[in-house]
């Protein structure tokens, strides 16, 4: 059965009208919240693009209040490039505050502070756009407009850097004169020759070192040694060959402190052909029979050769013109006269009673900056004879080989002798009745006079006495038998003395001075007076101390003492290397001493001549390179000489100022100048520590091969001057604004910024571990003057941290010390230093190994680890999920150059290092080419500059916050 259902057609519609109006008032709300939503979003991004424009523009110049100025209209004008539903937006609609996003050490996390404070960067902008718009159904219900406010926040994102820098000692070897840079040099059989690195091509070509091969005092190309690479040297000339660099004896200064720089010397002219500039010459083999002379092509060796004589043995008589008058004897000019040394009292024109027309410097000048040396072979054999037995014989023998006198007269004279005045002498000669009566014309009188007025023209007699304190007069106590320069002393024997004042005297009166009245660089102190040279207790002194202790003269004698080839290591200690090696020549300058001709030394009491020779006539030792030579050219080696430096355990010669150009150092400095200039002017919010390395110090005792670099140069933070300065000069001065260092101070000699010493990687990592750290009793370990957070404890939790490193070749040192586990950021290693107690400080050990040896690899591998470890990580490194810390390695210098026989172990060893170090393998050194620095000097210094610059904008320097 069916039921019956009534049909209401149309019942729908009621409810649909009924319902319609709210219906469409509710699309009417979702369109217009819709385009609030939209308005938002639009509104949104102009406050993002606008907060982000102004933070970009903010730099980190402080001086110019961080370009806040341009800041501000350039956050405006990216919001009002934005639109918002289709309209602009007008500058009333948008607010730009700028602040700082600072540190707060109490809290350790970074807040927003507006406005900044007066001792921060501008870092921060913060942007609120308000945008207003018409609704489309909402005005049924009485709403004609809507509005929307958004804020953004862009902070330039804190970093904390380390930048840590090598100075080992490869940083300086395009700058020594002398290569290698360790053990002897100029020895035979070296392939290729160590000796001179210096590429001037003007040098002394006379005397001995006509034979310029044998010599070889120059370098014409690069060259690799023992797997070093070393560039030509800017010793003495900037030329292409040593890519214009300033000549290091330029980086020298003579003014008082505080008052204008003025160079400290003054190069002198080339000179002649052969390099001769002023004073005595050299001279050549006669070619005539003696006594006339007469120069032929060769230079003269000894005086057999000089006076071309026959054979001579020590039995053989010396040649009374030339024992009488030196060079004068027709040589460097005449004194005799017409008869030309013919027996007899005969009369002669022209014949002198003195000198002084035929003058004898006592001195030879070369070019540049050679200076001068009293240094000649043969020695001049005139100096005045006294009353001791052995000077009187000389002169009967004298009187009796020239003849012209009875026996009688001659021993009147001799017993006489010295006559206490030329005038008493003189008028017996002419008067006196026991033998004949001389003439002033007569050739006897004339030479006996002569003898009477000898000048002191002997070097060794002048300026070296016996150990009885007369003049030396005997070769054998000079040299050994191999012709090679005795130490004064060897063992308990005294083979003589040096005649300091007599050298001070002939340095400072005697011809040209090269030296001036005081000598500083770098903030370094050398000497502040020249020693009095008239003090007749001076050699008294400076022979009984040890070291002398007035700093002035202390410097003079050792300077001295360098010059002459010997070194003083005790009361009555000198420096002998080996029963073969009697001096230091051969670690110095150019290298050793070298034979010209054939070496003959003979001691003087062998010699039995009727006329016994001032010295054996064949007798030649073994020949000068820069040994002997007085002038900046020593000087600056005796200040700088790497090889000494490691021979004396850092006691002396590693003085070089870290203003000098050592080659590639100071390129590296001036590249890591303009970078650091970079991050200050556009990274207001990072933090940089500067940190040098070469081997650290074990204990405060230490003085080991140039250990040093303890603490950091410049801690974690924005003092950017105190980081540049740092570059240049000793740590003490930045700690101490105003003052001067004595370069025998050693403690504080050690930190100068100078290229030395070994290569340990290990040591400026774990101080940048160190600096990370927001441990607060790190800040305060090294104490006033030293700046807060020497030893670390300045870095910023939330900051990401970055270490940038740079070296230029292989490590070859470890440096092992225990890492404190305080937790994340609040950890350090043991390598603490206490600049004000040393003793007091904490020193890692160290152990020498091979270059790029797994010892020492696997220790740098480990540290790099502890760095990048996650800061939840037991012990913490500095990673966290969102801020990886990072190691950046930079190459530099030509160890790392395309041909250098190290660059592939560098780079492979620095590219594992960014590996650890978060670094993306297409921005690792070996595949960007920026991270390999080498070429010349301005494209090593750009190439650095561009590397650091690339670090620094690699990632997200400006994010939003809010």
């Amino acid at each position: 059965m069916k039921s019956l259902r009534s049909k209401r057609i149309g019942s729908v519609m009621p409810t649909v009208c009924m319902t319609s109006l709210a219906l469409l008032g509710f699309v009417a709300l979702a369109v217009d919240l819709g385009v609030l939503a939209v308005a938002r979003t639009q509104c949104q991004n102009v406050a993002d693009s606008a907060a982000m424009a102004g933070a970009r523009a903010l730099n980190g110049d402080k001086e110019g209040n961080n370009n806040l100025s341009a800041a501000i209209p350039a956050a405006l004008a990216a919001a009002q490039h934005n639109e918002v539903l289709g309209k602009s937006i007008p500058a009333t609609q948008v607010t730009n505050q700028f602040g700082s996003y600072s540190y707060d050490d109490t809290q350790q996390k970074f807040i927003t502070r507006i406005p900044k404070a007066s001792n921060e960067n501008w870092s921060l902008c913060k942007t609120t756009v308000t945008a207003h718009g018409d609704t489309y159904f909402a005005k049924v219900f009485g709403i004609s407009s809507i509005s929307t406010t958004t804020t953004a926040t862009a902070v330039h994102r804190p970093r904390d850097i380390a930048i840590v820098l090598d100075f080992s000692g490869s940083m300086r070897f395009g700058t020594l004169p002398g290569i290698g840079h360790s053990g002897v040099r100029q020895v035979s059989g070296g392939s290729p020759s160590s000796g001179s690195n210096n590429p001037e091509s003007i040098f002394p070509r006379f005397g001995h070192y006509s034979n310029v091969s044998a010599a070889g005092l120059r370098r014409s190309s690069p060259v690799t040694m023992n797997g070093d690479t070393y560039d030509l040297a800017n010793f003495t000339e900037a030329s292409a060959s040593t890519d214009n660099r300033k000549p290091i004896v330029g980086d020298f200064y003579q003014h008082s402190a505080g008052s204008t720089a003025a160079s400290a010397f003054q190069r002198a002219s080339d000179g002649d052909g052969e390099g001769w500039v002023a004073g005595d010459r050299f001279y050549r083999r006669s070619t005539a029979t003696w006594p006339a002379y007469n120069p032929g092509s060769s230079y003269a060796e000894t005086v057999q050769q000089l006076l071309n004589l026959g054979s001579f043995s020590n039995s053989s008589s010396g040649q009374w013109a030339w024992e009488l008058d030196g060079y004068a004897a027709g040589i460097a000019g005449s004194v005799d006269g017409s008869a030309n040394y013919a027996t007899g009292s005969a009369t002669s024109s022209g014949g002198k009673t003195n000198y002084n027309d035929v003058v004898y410097a006592g001195y030879t000048q070369g070019p540049r900056y050679w200076g001068k040396t009293f240094f000649m072979w043969p020695p001049d054999p005139r100096w005045p004879l006294g009353s001791t037995t052995s000077d009187r014989t000389k002169v009967r023998e004298l009187i009796n080989a020239m003849g012209g006198l009875s026996t009688a007269h001659r021993d009147v004279i001799v017993s006489n002798w010295p006559w206490s005045s030329e005038t008493l002498l003189s008028t017996f000669l002419l008067t006196d009745a026991t033998g004949p009566r001389l003439s002033t014309a007569s050739r006897t009188y004339q030479r006996i006079l002569r003898l009477h007025n000898r000048p002191k023209l002997d070097w060794r007699k002048k300026f070296f006495l016996k150990s009885d304190g007369t003049p030396l007069d005997d070769n054998s106590l000079l040299f050994d038998g191999d012709g090679d320069w005795k130490s004064p002393r060897s063992g308990s024997t005294i083979n003589y003395r040096i005649n300091y004042q007599a050298i001070l005297t002939w340095l400072f009166t005697e011809g040209p001075n090269p030296f001036p009245q005081r000598l500083r660089a770098g903030r370094i102190v050398y000497y502040d007076s020249l020693p009095n040279y008239g003090d007749n207790n001076l050699n008294n002194r400076w022979w009984s101390s040890f070291p002398v202790s007035d700093p002035n003269e202390r410097f003079w004698k050792e300077y001295i003492d360098y010059t002459l080839g010997v070194r003083q290591t005790g009361s009555s200690s000198w420096d002998e290397p080996s029963s073969s090696i009697p001096n230091i020549i051969r670690y110095t300058g150019y290298g050793d001493n070298y034979t010209w001709g054939t070496t003959k030394i003979t001691a003087n009491s062998s010699l039995t001549g009727v006329l016994r020779p001032y010295m054996h006539y064949q007798d030649n030792p073994k020949r000068p390179r820069l040994h002997l030579w007085f002038g900046p050219m020593t000087m600056v080696d005796f200040l700088t000489n790497y090889n000494m430096g490691g021979r004396t355990s850092n006691q002396s010669h590693w003085w070089m100022p870290g203003t000098a150009h050592e080659a590639p150092l100071y390129a590296s400095k001036l590249g890591i100048r303009a970078a650091l200039q970079d991050i200050e002017n556009n990274h207001p919010n990072d933090h940089v520590a500067l940190i040098m390395f070469n081997v650290p110090r074990t204990s405060a005792s230490d003085t080991t091969n140039a250990r040093r670099f303890n603490r950091v140069r410049a801690p974690l933070g924005r003092d950017y001057k105190r980081m540049i300065d740092s570059l240049w000069f000793p740590t003490h001065t930045l700690d101490n604004p105003g003052s001067e260092i004595s370069m025998y101070d050693f403690e504080k000699n050690l930190d100068v910024p100078r290229a030395m010493g070994g290569t340990c990687y290990s040591m400026g990592l774990m101080l940048a571990y160190n600096q990370f750290s927001s441990r607060t009793d790190l800040r305060t370990y090294n104490p006033a003057p030293a700046p807060a957070g020497d030893a670390g404890g300045m870095g910023r939790r939330g900051a990401q941290k970055i270490v940038i490193f740079q070296t230029d070749g292989l490590p070859n040192h470890t440096a092992t010390a225990s890492l404190v586990n305080g937790g994340a950021y609040n950890s350090y290693y043991r390598v603490r230093f206490n600049s004000t107690n040393p003793s007091s400080s904490e020193f890692p050990s160290v152990s020498s190994t091979s270059d790029n040896s797994t010892a020492v690899t696997s220790e740098i591998f480990g540290i790099c680890n502890r760095i990048v470890a996650l800061d939840t990580d037991n012990p913490p490194g500095y990673s966290t999920v969102r801020r990886p810390a990072l190691i950046h390695c930079i190459a530099f210098g030509p160890a790392v150059g395309p041909n250098s026989s190290e660059r592939a172990s560098a780079l492979s060893t620095l590219g594992q290092m960014e590996a650890i170090g978060n670094i993306p393998s297409d921005r690792r050194i070996g595949t960007v080419p920026y991270k390999t620095v080498y070429g010349t000097d301005e494209e090593m210094i750009e190439t650095l500059r561009t590397a650091v610059s690339n670090i620094m904008q690699d990632g997200v320097q400006v994010t939003l916050i809010e």
